[in-house]
């Protein structure tokens, strides 16, 4: 009688681990799926080189500089860092126009590097990231 009694408790202490692991696993495929505008770790790339990238991307070629009036023009992007540190859903949320906020979302999706994920509560999460891109037009 108590080894049966000692079985069924072992059975029922199994069960319930085995189920708080599926809630678990559960529990982190919802996470993967959502993407967060505030997390406990901001999703951040090599700063340095992001810097490098973006600096580069924002000198304009002269065929296209000299159709626009002089001036300081910034484009706002939008875009997902996915858990993996890829960007995803690049958009241009403010564009000054002439073409500037097209060329800003294809200089930061055409980005080859890395991010490093966002996490939440020790799981690593999708999130939102905005850069401003300055575009600098002098007058000739």
């Amino acid at each position: 009688m108590r080894t049966i009694l000692t079985a069924i408790f072992f059975i029922c202490i199994s069960s319930s681990i085995a189920s708080a692991q599926v809630k678990k696993k559960a529990a982190q495929k919802e996470d993967e799926n959502q993407i967060f505008a505030k997390v406990e770790n901001e999703a951040h790339p090599d700063m340095a080189a992001w810097t490098r990238y973006l600096n580069q991307q924002a000198k304009l070629p002269d065929s296209v500089s000299k159709n626009i009036p002089p001036g300081c023009y910034t484009v706002v992007v939008t875009f997902i860092v996915d858990i993996y540190g890829g960007i995803t859903e690049v958009k241009a949320e403010k564009d000054p126009g002439y073409g500037l906020g097209s060329m800003a979302v294809k200089a930061i999706r055409n980005y080859k590097g890395k991010w490093n994920p966002a996490s939440q509560c020790g799981n690593l999460v999708k999130a939102y990231r905005k850069q401003p891109i300055t575009y600098t037009i002098e007058a000739e």
